[in-house]
């Protein structure tokens, strides 16, 4: 089943109340569940947050629902993170080739 049908179930919200939590259609979320068309990424970020799941896990990328806990105390490691965490691989990829070039020269 998909992540958001199964979230949505066990919240007991049909597809109407579930759509006009994330200001979606009722056919959008029927969409999304189908697999017919992907949730935009805003709307993902919104759904994980309420639920409290990563992106990743909504996508199916991984099974552990809970967001990686941030070990440090450090204020800008934690925002980093977190920013990190909310954005697609493609542009996480796009930050790691960066922050390679950026290393210095052994």
């Amino acid at each position: 089943m998909n992540k958001i049908a199964e979230l949505r179930k066990k919240s007991d919200l049909n597809q109407k109340e579930f759509g006009k939590l994330f200001n979606a259609a009722q056919t959008s979320v029927s969409n999304w569940e189908l697999g017919i068309r992907e949730a935009p990424y805003e709307i993902l970020v919104k759904m994980a947050d309420y639920f409290g799941v990563s992106v990743d896990y909504l996508l199916g990328r991984t099974d552990q629902k809970e967001k990686p806990a941030i070990d440090s105390d450090d204020e800008l490691t934690k925002e980093f993170v977190e920013l990190f965490m909310n954005i697609t691989p493609e542009q996480q990829d796009a930050i790691i080739s960066t922050m390679k070039t950026m290393q210095p020269k052994k």
